[in-house]
């Protein structure tokens, strides 16, 4: 399926870009992430990214010309498809349509018994050129793009022409709350997610360190107040691996428990990234690699949060480990340093600490850069 290329919506109010120039010309040769265009708003000049690769058939707007938002630019002809065919489907597409608007008699003639109707419409198509002029296929899945009319675009106020009537990117816990509840309410949902379901949350975050934060407490509890209720060891032995092995499992059956939820209220679910291209339309890249375009009547952003380096630190994964790394540390490290006072760092401090919180220091108001590197860490002495 050819890949329209249409203006995008760059901001909440925008309602017409400025196309400042393309940056190739009909014929060439474009992948996937080219700057093919730059496309002037009201705000600032941003450059415009092929989302397919092939060959750029068709340049419909002019440079310097202006273009309401979702109109057609041009079109990219994927592998596999005559180039020639695709420019001559979508030239005739948008001949045709600027035809209807011009005359009433003209669309009236190739109604061919539609005459009662059509005088109504006519003045219309002047107005929302957005709807009619765009070739936009991917709003209409029922319609393959092989036809090559415009008889039949998207109506942006019906659901049935979209894919799904919410699309969810991100399946933590604000994404699969949305999903599952407005599957329970009826709606035809889809749930992009590129991991596992629960998000950082479930599988990372708030689950995982409370199961070891229940297991450090144990442990605590053994060693502190065993002779109370009669019990008595002469060497405890701790298996660090089976701590966090059973926080993982947990973590993996809650997971589970979250694609049942889904089952039960019909959410549909993709493993994958999404990328919102403009009002209802989302690049779906799949677990294999191999992209699609999908639409929405509405699209909930989701996607989380991640870890931020700091300055001179990076992420390596061995010395420098996010709260990630933490959840699956092969062996108790003898010695930790924590920066940051959020919820997860605080209950990997409490799993790893030892009864006394000796050493520690946490900030959480507002300091200068320099100072924040220097005193925010929380060290802790992880003997269990």
């Amino acid at each position: 399926m050819p890949a329209p290329i249409t203006m995008p919506q760059l901001s909440d109010t925008m309602t017409e870009g400025t196309l400042v120039k393309w940056n190739k010309k009909e014929g060439d040769k474009v992948r996937s992430g080219d700057e093919i265009a730059e496309v002037e708003t009201d705000k600032a000049t941003m450059p415009m990214e092929a989302f397919e690769s092939g060959t750029l058939v068709l340049l419909k707007a002019k440079e310097g010309q202006k273009v309401k938002v979702g109109e057609l630019l041009g079109v990219i002809a994927l592998a596999g498809e005559k180039p020639e065919d695709v420019k001559k489907q979508f030239a005739g597409g948008s001949s045709g349509s600027s035809g209807s608007s011009g005359s009433s008699g003209s669309s009236a003639s190739s109604a061919s018994g539609g005459g009662a109707v059509q005088p109504p419409a006519a003045p219309k198509s002047e107005r929302p050129a957005p709807a009619a002029k765009p070739v936009r296929t991917p709003p209409a899945p029922s319609q393959p793009a092989t036809s090559g009319t415009t008889s039949t675009p998207p109506a942006a106020s019906k659901s049935g022409s979209y894919n799904f009537e919410i699309i969810v990117i991100g399946g933590g816990p604000g994404g699969y709350a949305a999903a599952i509840r407005a599957g329970e309410l009826g709606k035809r949902v889809l749930c992009i997610e590129k991991e596992n379901l629960g998000g950082t949350c479930l599988n990372w975050g708030c689950i995982p360190t409370k199961a070891l934060l229940d297991d450090g407490a144990f442990i605590r509890r053994l060693r502190t107040n065993a002779a109370e209720h009669g019990v008595s060891f002469s060497n405890l032995q701790i298996d660090f691996a089976k701590l966090i092995s059973r926080s993982r499992g947990i973590a993996r059956d809650l997971e589970k428990g979250v694609g049942e939820l889904f089952r039960r209220a019909n959410v549909s679910h993709e493993k994958g990234t999404g990328q919102l291209l403009g009002p209802h339309r989302v690049k779906l890249v799949g677990a294999d690699g191999k992209s699609r375009e999908i639409t929405g009547e509405h699209v909930i952003l989701a996607a989380g949060a991640r870890a931020t380096p700091l300055p001179g630190a990076p992420f390596d994964g061995k010395q420098v480990i996010t709260s990630r790394e933490a959840m699956t540390l092969p062996a108790q490290p003898k010695r930790l340093a924590i920066v940051g006072a959020g919820r997860h760092r605080l209950r990997v401090r409490g799993f790893l600490q030892r009864d006394r919180h000796r050493g520690n220091h946490h900030r959480d108001a507002p300091e200068p850069p320099a100072q924040r590197g220097r005193r925010c860490g929380a060290r802790a002495a992880p003997q269990l």
